[in-house]
């Protein structure tokens, strides 16, 4: 179930419940799909908030949409009745994780005891090496291969995802692209590679995957090519993925990784 789907579904809950001292305001701060904690604002949930009142039941808000809801509760784990559908719920740590299906959660903190660690959360970032390619140019775009960079963060428009290559930088990128949240994974919502339109659902990202390949035919003007993205996570090692290693994966990569070096902002 995507996961603004199964938000939505909880815009129709129903009734039950007593007093309780779990009651309160909790404001969405994340997610967790199979490990991976994202941000709130890389889902674009940071208005949702949940109420649970004394009487067992409450409200779902999300942006000016608010449901009622109903919810029980056993020890640390709560039901929530989701128009006769149950999904449960546990208060862990301050947070009260909210299962909407097998390994993907969402995270709430109680609004009047927010956690400084969620409250002053850094956006969330991610960070991949690999190489491009492109051929079939129609045009002046010579075939070529190179190694590239890619992080992902959440910034002033959102979560975006930055791609360059040894011509290029963190902060001059050979791609720039808006993201959202979809199923599991990391999705485009509209930017830009190599001066072509990257469109809504073209790239899809999954931010657990041990190698991620993006592919695709893009045109600029008259001209038309194909091209290759293939990335794996800043810090893993490629010998064993069975395809092409990097150009710089010898001389550049191994020896940062080797130190722990975070990703630079350039390569080479």
């Amino acid at each position: 179930m995507a996961l603004l789907l199964a938000l939505s579904l909880l815009l129709c809950l129903s009734a039950c419940g007593s007093a309780d001292p779990v009651c309160g305001r909790y404001l969405c701060v994340g997610a967790e799909a199979e490990g991976i904690q994202m941000s709130a604002a890389l889902l674009g949930e940071e208005s949702t908030a949940l109420n649970l009142t004394a009487d067992g039941r409450g409200t779902l808000t999300r942006g000016e949409a608010q449901g009622r809801l109903s919810w029980s509760r056993e020890g640390d784990l709560l039901r929530l009745d989701v128009g006769g559908k149950l999904y449960d719920a546990e208060l862990r740590d301050g947070l009260l994780l909210l299962q909407l299906e097998p390994g993907l959660s969402l995270r709430f903190a109680r609004e009047d005891s927010m956690p400084a660690e969620e409250e002053q959360a850094a956006p969330q970032s991610l960070s991949w090496y690999g190489w491009w390619s492109v051929e079939g140019s129609t045009g002046s775009l010579p075939d070529s291969w190179r190694d590239c960079c890619a992080c992902l963060t959440t910034g002033d428009y959102g979560a975006e995802l930055r791609l360059w290559d040894e011509e290029s930088s963190r902060e001059e990128p050979l791609a720039l692209v808006q993201l959202r949240w979809e199923d599991g994974l990391i999705v485009s919502r509209s930017g830009w590679f190599l001066g072509t339109e990257i469109r809504e659902g073209e790239w899809r990202l999954d931010p657990a995957a041990e190698e991620t390949a993006l592919s695709g035919a893009a045109q600029a003007g008259d001209e038309r090519f194909s091209y290759e993205i293939r990335l794996r996570p800043w810090g893993a090692r490629w010998e064993e993925s069975g395809g092409r290693l990097p150009f710089r994966y010898e001389d550049w990569y191994l020896p940062l990784i080797e130190d722990g070096a975070a990703m630079p902002e350039r390569i080479g």
